[in-house]
C-alpha cells in the first residue's frame, strides 16, 4: 500500500519535496555543507515544480492549469530578470547604476529579453506544436509537452541577449573577472556546488521526463537519450569528431584573426 500511494501521488510528493528544500534554504536553518547541498537544488526547484504541476494539472485540469501558466510565467520572468541582470552589471559600471542613467545599451538589452521572453510563449500554440511533431516526437495535444516546449523556448532564446547586445559574455565582462580575482575561496565553493548541482540535475532531469511519473525508468533513460549506441551511431560519432577536429585546424586562425581585427 505505501509503495501504491508513492507510485499514485509522485507528483504532488516531488511538489510538497522540493517546495520544503526551498522552504529550508530560504529559512537559513542550515550551515555549513548541508546549507551548500540544498541550496544547489534552487537551480532546478523552479522547474520540478513546474513539471510536477504540469502532471497534476493536466490529468485533473480546471484551476490547476491556470496555476502551471502563472508558474509558468513567473519561471520565464526570473529567467529574464537573471539574464538582463547579469547584462546590465556587464555593461554598466556601479557610479552608472547608483545615478540612474539610462543607457542605450541597457534599453537594447531590457527589450530583447522582454522580446525574447515573449517570443518564448509561442510554444502554447497549438498549430506550432502540430507541426513540430512530424519532425520531433511530441504530442500536440499535450499541456505536459506544451509547457515543456514554453520553457525550452525561454532557456533558448532569452540567455543569448546579453551576448547579442552588449558582445561580451556577462562572465568574461570585466566586473565578473574582477570579482573572480579578488575572491579567493570562490573557486573552491564554485567546484562543490557545481559537484552537488550535478546531483540534483541528474534527480530533476529524471522526474521532469516522467520517473515514477507516467513512464518506467527504461522509459525515462530512452526519452533522455541515455541509451545504447548502435554500431552505425558510433561510427558516425567517430566520422564527426575528426571531421571537427580538422575543420577547426583552419578555423581557429581564421576566429583569432577576426578576434584581432574586432579588437
Amino acid at each position: 500500500m505505501p509503495l501504491e500511494f508513492v507510485r499514485r501521488y509522485t507528483p504532488e510528493l516531488m511538489f510538497i519535496f522540493f517546495g520544503l528544500i526551498f522552504a529550508l534554504v530560504v529559512s537559513g536553518l542550515f550551515e555549513g555543507e548541508v546549507a551548500a547541498f540544498l541550496t544547489a537544488a534552487l537551480d532546478v526547484t523552479p522547474f520540478v515544480i513546474l513539471a510536477m504541476l504540469s502532471y497534476i494539472a493536466e490529468g485533473r485540469g480546471g484551476v490547476l492549469r491556470w496555476v502551471t501558466i502563472v508558474w509558468l510565467f513567473l519561471l520565464i520572468g526570473g529567467i529574464a530578470a537573471v539574464a538582463a541582470g547579469f547584462g546590465v552589471l556587464s555593461i554598466l559600471p556601479a557610479e552608472v547604476l547608483d545615478t540612474g542613467e539610462f543607457d542605450l545599451d541597457m534599453a537594447l538589452l531590457l527589450l530583447g529579453t522582454l522580446g525574447a521572453a515573449a517570443a518564448s510563449l509561442i510554444g502554447l500554440s497549438r498549430r506550432l506544436r502540430v507541426w513540430l511533431s512530424r519532425y520531433l516526437p511530441i504530442d500536440p495535444g499535450s499541456f505536459v509537452q506544451g509547457v515543456a516546449l514554453v520553457t525550452v523556448l525561454a532557456l533558448i532564446l532569452i540567455p543569448p541577449v546579453p551576448l547579442l547586445v552588449v558582445g561580451v559574455p556577462p562572465y568574461l565582462s570585466e566586473p565578473f573577472i574582477k570579482l573572480l580575482t579578488e575572491s579567493g575561496d570562490i573557486f573552491a565553493d564554485t567546484v562543490r556546488i557545481n559537484a552537488y548541482g550535478l546531483f540534483w540535475t541528474l534527480i530533476a532531469s529524471f522526474l521532469i521526463a516522467g520517473a515514477c511519473v507516467r513512464r518506467t525508468f527504461p522509459e525515462v533513460l530512452e526519452r533522455l537519450g541515455l541509451v545504447r549506441p548502435t554500431g552505425r551511431e558510433v561510427a558516425f560519432a567517430v566520422f564527426a569528431a575528426f571531421v571537427l577536429v580538422v575543420a577547426f585546424h583552419f578555423i581557429d586562425p581564421m576566429l583569432a584573426t577576426l578576434v584581432g581585427y574586432l579588437g
